[in-house]
């Protein structure tokens, strides 16, 4: 008696398993219908596709601003560097001013018969309008990066010659893949003189050079292809950025 009413039990609890699995089937059906006609109705709503290119385009800006944060990859084998490793310490610690009697140590980087002017101004929070300091950004893989130095270049576009801008020791003579060749001269007032964008370079490191010693010839950079041909330089004293304008007399025919 008990085997049969565990039977009926069990076939009974089995016929309604069955019945429950299908009336939740047919539920399941249902919403799966109108989700499919709900989906099928989106592009017919005005809000439709402002939302997908809203979409879009904060994919797409998140993209680039990554991608401005890595290295710059170059194309002829050379070792990738980033913008921060290329340009040296940030810009946003505190500036060194120097004397009057440095700042009569320093000439300019060219000769006073080019026409030079500065295309591109040194990054100041405090002392450039809104218009320099606009200017004073160089914009590079979807970012943009405060100017350390200041860039000159020749009225006409033409290569020009680039000099030393006072007695020192050059530490650094290579090519850079960012910012093409690149010269570096240690002065004995600790100060060292940066000078980048260059097509070639006619010094080694360990050569002495004197104020005006032609070091080499301004050209192109990767990091700065809307400046052209021009010449890019920096004085940094120790770690910090220096405005090169604060030591170098009237700039010659400007």
């Amino acid at each position: 008696m008990d085997k049969e009413h565990a039977r009926e039990t069990q076939e009974s609890g089995q016929s309604s398993s069955t019945a429950h699995a299908a009336g939740g089937n047919g539920r399941e059906d249902r919403m799966l219908s109108r989700l499919a006609r709900t989906f099928r109705s989106l592009p017919a709503q005005k809000w439709f596709f402002p939302a997908v290119y809203l979409g879009a385009a904060a994919l797409l800006l998140s993209l680039v601003f990554w991608t401005g944060k890595q290295a710059f990859v170059p194309q002829t084998g050379e070792s990738p560097r980033t913008v921060e490793e290329a340009q040296g310490p940030s810009s946003e610690e505190a500036h060194v001013v120097p004397t009057a009697e440095e700042a009569g140590a320093y000439v300019w980087p060219v000769s006073a018969e080019e026409e030079i002017a500065v295309v591109r101004p040194y990054y100041d929070d405090e002392h450039l309008s809104d218009a320099d300091r606009a200017k004073a950004l160089v914009s590079f893989a979807g970012s943009y990066y405060p100017n350390r130095g200041i860039d000159l270049a020749r009225k006409d576009g033409k290569p020009f010659a680039v000099l030393a801008a006072a007695p020192g020791k050059v530490v650094r003579a290579e090519r850079d893949p960012l910012v093409g060749y690149v010269v570096w001269i240690a002065h004995e007032d600790g100060r060292t003189t940066v000078y980048e964008s260059l097509a070639e370079v006619k010094v080694k490191v360990g050569d002495a050079v004197e104020r005006g010693t032609a070091i080499g010839t301004a050209g192109t950079a990767a990091f700065d292809k809307d400046a052209g041909v021009h010449l890019h330089f920096e004085v940094r004293k120790g770690d910090r950025p220096e405005n090169p304008a604060a030591l170098l007399p009237p700039l010659p025919r400007s």
